[in-house]
């Protein structure tokens, strides 16, 4: 028995239902945050991607920014400029007058994590969404483009947690930032005591 002409004409109706379905995307919840999420990262947008995160990963980049501003000032005002240069490669920042705030230093840490080009037809299409596991405040989100992304709900709004990587890329930072400024804090302290000691004994 052959296909009928109905038989047909509805299966390519199906299919046609099936694709529009397939690539229409989210306009809220989850779903929606991880397209933003992804097309940003591709796109390098620090603004963009540091908005969407979690806010604790944000207070993660916001702490790193705080430490390095204050290298920063104990550098600029004790060290030669050669000292400072080398105290930023250190650090892992080329130029400290680039980073302004923490968004800023977001995107010099994005930029070097990798070189992403801006999206071709076939990748945005794989930042469609293929499932969203959703329980309570907490979703899981599955791309056609095989991106796994975790957010969660914080004041009615979804945000998107960085992965375990990233995370410990971040503390691993803030680790490195901690103990150079300690190291600074500790030399000045040396470098002014004696100083003051150098001080007493001309004088006397």
């Amino acid at each position: 028995m052959g296909w009928s002409g109905r038989t047909i004409g509805g299966i390519c109706m199906a299919m046609i239902w099936l694709s529009a379905a397939a690539c229409t995307e989210p306009t809220e919840g989850p779903g929606k945050t991880t397209v933003d999420y992804l097309r940003a990262l591709q796109q390098r947008s620090a603004q963009d991607v540091f908005t969407l995160l979690d806010p604790s990963d944000r207070e993660r980049v916001t702490k790193l920014h705080r430490n390095m501003v204050s290298i920063r000032r104990l550098a600029s005002a004790h060290y030669t400029l050669a000292e400072r240069q080398a105290i930023w490669r250190k650090v892992g920042v080329e130029d400290f007058k680039l980073i302004s705030d923490p968004q800023v230093l977001f995107g010099q840490l994005m930029a070097k994590a990798g070189t992403k080009k801006p999206l071709t037809t076939f990748q945005r299409w794989g930042t469609r969404i293929r499932s969203v596991d959703q329980a309570s405040a907490s979703a899981t989100v599955r791309t056609w483009g095989n991106d796994t992304v975790v957010l969660r709900e914080v004041a009615g709004q979804w945000v998107v947690r960085l992965d375990d990587v990233d995370r410990k890329r971040l503390d691993d930072l803030a680790v490195d930032a901690t103990r150079i400024l300690d190291q600074l804090k500790m030399t000045i302290r040396q470098l002014e005591s004696q100083h003051r000691y150098g001080g007493s004994t001309t004088g006397s």
